[in-house]
C-alpha cells in the first residue's frame, strides 16, 4: 500500500495524470469536507486532475506525505500531506483494494 502511495505522489509531482490514475481502482472515490468537490471514477478523476495540473502549470511544486498510521486489516493508510506550499496541508485516509490500488481518498 505504501509503495502505491509513493508511486501515486511521484506521478502527481510529474503532472502525470495517467500515471497517477494507474495506481487507482476504476471506481476510485475522492471525498472532501466540501461535498461539491467530491468525484468518483477514473474518467472523472482525469478531468479533475487535468484541470488542477493545468492551473499549476509552470509553478514548481512538490507534494509530499507522511504516514501517520497503517491498518492492514482495513487496508487503510492515514497521512499528513503538504501540497507544494508549507501552508497547504491536509490529512487524508487512503483505502486500498486487495491488489493495492487506491479505492478511496478521504480528506
Amino acid at each position: 500500500m505504501e509503495k502505491t502511495l509513493t508511486d501515486f505522489f511521484s506521478a502527481v509531482n510529474r503532472n502525470d495524470v495517467d500515471g497517477a490514475l494507474s495506481h487507482c481502482a476504476d471506481d476510485v472515490q475522492c471525498i472532501y469536507p466540501d461535498p461539491g468537490r467530491n468525484w468518483q471514477g477514473k474518467e472523472r478523476g482525469r478531468v479533475v486532475m487535468m484541470a488542477i495540473f493545468g492551473q499549476l502549470a509552470g509553478i514548481q511544486k512538490t507534494a509530499t506525505f507522511e504516514v501517520v498510521s497503517v491498518d492492514e486489516d482495513q487496508r487503510q493508510i492515514k497521512t499528513r500531506e503538504k501540497w507544494g506550499h508549507p501552508h497547504i496541508t491536509s490529512k487524508t485516509t487512503y483505502t486500498f483494494t486487495q491488489d493495492d490500488k487506491i479505492l478511496k481518498m478521504e480528506s
